[in-house]
């Protein structure tokens, strides 16, 4: 009896926090002021559609509920948006794949909502510098639109996309000669605009999905009892690349990822304009789910959406050895855990798995990491490793992939053994988790895989 009230005790333990928090939805006070910059998610796994295809998604601006939300639930075109890939172990990008927003120009006359904005808008040269100064006036830049830009009746706002892809380390600036693809369709609302693949650079998709997120905490302490998606009809505005494997693997057979979101250092305002200026600074982070809310302590959150892996084993290692909440599941829950030295934590987080997903030597840091030669089971588990299926999390991440439930039972010790460590008491940790098994929508057979948004 006493697992099973502890169950209920650590069911209660998540409900207490705001399901605005979980899964790094708005985990600090100042991406709650920035939706737009707050990445809630990241996924990366092998294709099931595609041949040697990787996806890579990032879903961000959260709560989006309705309609109406999408005239708000829009990217910054004061943003950048990126996904960093580590192709051999050291912790640093050696690949970026960067996302900037433009907003088309309307016309001078234009005082409502569904006319049509200028068709003579073309690119300033000079806001993409290549000696590093970027700077922006998001009022007034545009883009000539693509040839499969749609008409958005009824929409107050019209983006198109640029992608950068990036070679070597990331150093806080776009260059021209980064420019992948230009002038790209944003799917606004119930739109679903796939960006074709252009000779094998991959397919893209920028715009509003269903919140891919399920968890089944918040603000009903008797969740239990009957356990419901606290994201149910939740929208987010979605990024999903699906790129051919030689454009994100290196020698090796795996993968770091990690999405980082940046502004530019300086903000000015002149006759109620913004102007942005200098390089790039990384206001958000996501690597794998729950770190930022399961193992960082409050003081630290602003810390690690700003830091850059390479620093993680100086600081962010030791809540992995001696997890804050490690005492309140042995206490509670009535688990006899080891509480200090939690090597499986540390490695599985900072490292990978052995003979799944760790390279072969390399520096320790949180992210997520792919081994890119896993194939997709043919029987998935929405457990991932610990279901026995090795092409989910946390060998990457899969859209079905219970990640809540998984992030728990792996810190209640789940896979201690793997490391050497005796621990008999695996049964138990079954019944960790929030009973929530799915999203609240079925994600689509196909590109971009997310299911659609709520209306």
């Amino acid at each position: 009896m006493r697992f099973f009230s502890g169950v209920m005790v650590l069911i209660l333990l998540i409900s207490s926090v705001s399901f605005a928090q979980a899964f790094s939805h708005a985990d600090t006070v100042s991406l709650r002021r920035d939706p737009a910059m707050d990445q809630t998610s990241l996924y990366a796994f092998r294709s099931d559609s595609e041949e040697d295809r990787v996806v890579i998604a990032g879903s961000y601006f959260p709560f989006a509920s309705s309609q109406t939300d999408f005239f708000h639930a829009l990217p910054d075109p004061d943003g950048l948006y990126a996904f960093h890939i580590d192709q051999d172990g050291d912790a640093v990008e050696d690949v970026t794949y960067a996302v900037r927003f433009r907003q088309l120009r309307w016309r001078q006359e234009q005082v409502m909502f569904g006319m049509e904005p200028e068709e003579e808008n073309s690119i300033d040269e000079d806001e993409i510098s290549d000696d590093g100064a970027n700077e922006l006036q998001s009022s007034d830049i545009d883009l000539s639109p693509s040839e499969d830009i749609q008409e958005f009746v009824g929409y107050p706002y019209r983006f198109i996309a640029d992608v950068y892809r990036i070679e070597g380390e990331f150093d806080g600036r776009t260059r021209r000669r980064d420019l992948y693809l230009r002038s790209q369709s944003v799917s606004i609302g119930a739109q679903g605009i796939q960006i074709n693949d252009h000779d094998g650079k991959g397919l893209f998709f920028f715009g509003h999905r269903d919140d891919p997120d399920f968890f089944g905490t918040g603000m009903n302490r008797l969740e239990f009892l009957s356990p419901t998606d606290q994201l149910e009809r939740m929208n987010v505005f979605s990024i999903v690349m699906e790129l051919p494997l030689d454009l994100v693997q290196g020698e090796h057979s795996v993968i770091g990822v990690w999405g980082a979101t940046y502004r530019m250092a300086v903000r000015q305002m002149k006759n109620g304009m913004t102007r942005s200026r200098g390089n790039w600074q990384q206001v958000s982070r996501m690597g794998m789910p729950w770190v930022n809310h399961l193992y960082v302590p409050y003081s630290k959150k602003h810390q690690y959406n700003a830091q850059h892996p390479s620093a993680d084993e100086e600081w962010l290692s030791q809540y992995f050895t001696l997890p804050l909440l490690m005492s309140v599941l042995a206490e509670k829950v009535g688990l006899d855990i080891p509480l200090q030295g939690r090597k499986d934590i540390y490695e599985i987080y900072m490292n990978g798995i052995p003979d799944v997903n760790q390279f072969r030597s390399g520096v320790p840091a949180e992210m997520l990491r792919l081994n890119v030669s896993l194939r997709p089971s043919e029987r998935p588990s929405r457990m991932g490793v610990l279901g026995g299926d090795f092409g989910g999390f946390p060998n990457g991440r899969r859209l079905t992939d219970d990640a809540t439930d998984i992030s728990f039972q792996i810190m209640g010790g789940m896979l201690l053994k793997t490391f050497g460590i005796s621990f008999e008491n695996t049964s138990q940790l079954l019944l960790l988790g929030d009973r929530v098994t799915s999203n609240d929508r079925d994600f689509e057979p196909d590109f971009p895989y997310l299911a659609a948004p709520h209306l």
